[in-house]
């Protein structure tokens, strides 16, 4: 399938590999296909993004999901990895969020569906749900080694806690400063056992605002080895950490 010899990029914030189309006025049905189409094809690819050229710096998701890695790399995108600030929308363009680079790393601003109080419930001992705009996350104090183990595990939670009302749901395992984050797409029918989760990471922060009261900035090791930095105040959420473009090419 060709996609109109549109540009792609690739990124990688921090590990999860993240392919942006240029062009923002495709169908959902054309989203799907276009994003079918280059995770098979490029199988290091966990997620697909569509950018605007015009107009307002605009970030679409496949799934229509929120997706925080996704922003850092758009944002890093249209600053050409130079320090800057810019308007992202994001969230089909509901939502307009501050992203940028900053000393060579790329950050966006996390949008929370409701107040740093209200985003956060825990469900039992470990097991705490945080509700952020565009995705929900399940922060569960537990840990395995064997990535197939940790797969089976979130498919259990996801089955035991699906009744949100998120296309997009994930659960992140945590053990000290490490995340083991799973995410799953319905809209597109995805889940992975992903290399690093921006959202994610700032979950885990978000949990430790909402035990501690305080502000949080914790530095997070993702399942690539790399950081993400999330910091959480009573101004909001943010994440940060490196970005690499790997490749850009027509498809």
């Amino acid at each position: 399938m060709k996609v109109n010899d549109q540009n792609i990029y690739i990124y990688r914030p921090a590990g999860n590999d993240t392919a942006l189309v240029e062009g923002s006025d495709f169908s959902t049905e054309k989203h799907q296909k276009i994003n079918a189409d280059l995770l098979k094809t490029y199988p290091n690819v966990e997620q697909v993004g569509f950018i605007s050229t015009t107009g307002l710096p605009q970030l679409m998701m496949a799934g229509g999901e929120f997706c925080g890695n996704a922003s850092r790399s758009a944002a890093y995108h249209y600053l050409k990895g130079k320090d800057g600030v810019i308007d992202l929308r994001v969230c089909d363009g509901t939502r307009v969020i501050r992203a940028g680079v900053s000393h060579g790393e790329a950050f966006a601003e996390i949008p929370l569906r409701d107040t740093l109080e209200k985003t956060v419930k825990k469900l039992a001992s470990g097991v705490y749900q945080v509700d952020l705009l565009g995705i929900e996350l399940f922060v569960i104090d537990g840990w395995m080694d064997d990535p197939a183990a940790i797969m089976e595990s979130a498919k259990l939670w996801l089955e035991k806690l699906d009744h949100a009302h998120e296309e997009c749901q994930g659960i992140i395992f945590i053990k000290e400063n490490q995340i083991a984050p799973v995410i799953k797409v319905k809209a597109i029918n995805t889940l992975y056992y992903e290399t690093a989760c921006g959202s994610g990471s700032v979950a885990v922060a978000l949990v430790e605002y909402f035990k501690k009261k305080t502000p949080v900035q914790l530095r997070l090791k993702q399942p690539s080895g790399q950081w993400i930095t999330a910091q959480v105040d009573q101004n909001g959420a943010q994440i940060s950490g490196l970005v690499t473009q790997l490749s850009s090419f027509k498809y």
